[in-house]
């Protein structure tokens, strides 16, 4: 995902030009993508031995103990969205 300002009209949605990040930022946004997309994988690989990675390397200050019970509640909440994982909840 691209998340940019848009001019939308008929014919969808045209970005617009934007500023190069702030070398400051670019390392947080990298760091967001590589958690995200070690969570799709896991998902999609439906590997549930990793699907805490995603969660874990995400930069937010949580213990490692809390992880695997955050990503079951979050699986569970979704469960009908995600039913490759449904299976390995409760």
């Amino acid at each position: 995902m691209i998340e940019v300002l848009a001019e939308v009209g008929a014919g969808g949605a045209k970005p617009l030009p934007q500023a190069p990040v702030a070398p400051e930022l670019l390392g947080l946004m990298q760091h967001v993508t590589a958690y995200e997309r070690l969570a799709a994988q896991a998902s999609d690989q439906r590997r549930p031995g990793d699907r805490a990675q995603g969660v874990a390397d995400a930069p937010a200050d949580r213990p490692a103990s809390a992880l695997e019970e955050l990503v079951d509640r979050l699986l569970e909440a979704g469960a009908a969205h995600l039913p490759q994982f449904h299976a390995e909840i409760g």
